[in-house]
C-alpha cells in the first residue's frame, strides 16, 4: 500500500514538474514576444524621431541658402545681419544634425537597455532646452531684422514687420508642437526600456 501512495506521490510530483517546466516555456516564450514587440515599438518611435528632425534640418538648410538672396536683395540689410542669421542657422543645423547623429546610432532592437536609456534621456535633455536657446536668439533676430529694414526703408516696416510676425508665429507654433512631439516620443522610448528592465 505505502509503495502504492509512493508511486502516485511520484507520479504527481512529475506531473507537477512536468507542468512547472511547461508554464516556464510558455513564460519565458511570451516574455521574448513582449521584448520584441517593444522593441519594434521603440524602434518606430526612433524612425518618427529621426523623420522630423531630418525635415527640420533641411529646412535649415534651404533657409541658409535662401537667406542672402530674400534679406540682401530684397531689403539691403547689413552684412553683418545676413553674417548673423546664416551663423545663427548652421549653428542650429550643425547642432541637430550632431545630436540626430548620436540617436540614429542607437539601434534600439538590440541595443543594451542601460546605454540606450542613456542615449534617449541625452537626446530628451537636449531638445527640452532647446527652446531656452532659441526663443532669445529668434527675439533678438526678430528686433534686428525690423531694425534693418526700417533703416533700409521706412513704408516697408509696417509691411515687413507684420508678415514677420505672422511668419514667426506660425514657425514657432510648428516648430514648438515638432520639438514637443519629439520629447514626448523619447519620453515613450524611455518609458518602454524601463518596462524591459522589469
Amino acid at each position: 500500500m505505502e509503495n502504492k501512495e509512493q508511486n502516485v506521490g511520484d507520479s504527481d510530483l512529475e506531473q507537477m514538474k512536468s507542468e512547472l517546466a511547461s508554464l516556464k516555456y510558455v513564460l519565458s516564450e511570451r516574455l521574448q514576444v513582449e521584448n520584441r514587440l517593444i522593441r519594434q515599438s521603440m524602434t518606430g518611435r526612433q524612425r518618427d524621431i529621426n523623420r522630423r528632425v531630418t525635415v527640420v534640418m533641411a529646412l535649415g538648410i534651404v533657409a541658409m541658402w535662401t537667406i542672402p538672396w530674400s534679406f540682401g536683395r530684397m531689403f539691403e540689410v547689413s552684412v553683418a545681419f545676413m553674417v548673423m542669421t546664416e551663423l545663427m542657422m548652421l549653428g542650429a543645423t550643425v547642432l541637430t544634425a550632431l545630436w540626430q547623429l548620436e540617436f540614429r546610432r542607437g539601434n534600439f532592437a538590440t541595443a543594451d537597455l542601460v546605454q540606450a536609456a542613456e542615449v534617449v534621456a541625452r537626446f530628451r535633455r537636449r531638445y527640452v532646452n532647446w527652446p531656452k536657446i532659441g526663443l532669445p536668439l529668434a527675439a533678438f533676430w526678430l528686433i534686428w531684422m525690423l531694425w534693418e529694414i526700417y533703416q533700409a526703408d521706412n513704408t516697408m516696416m509696417f509691411v515687413m514687420g507684420g508678415g514677420c510676425l505672422i511668419g514667426g508665429l506660425i514657425g514657432g507654433v510648428c516648430g514648438w508642437r515638432i520639438n514637443r512631439s519629439v520629447v514626448s516620443d523619447a519620453d515613450d522610448v524611455l518609458a518602454q526600456i524601463a518596462e524591459l528592465q522589469h
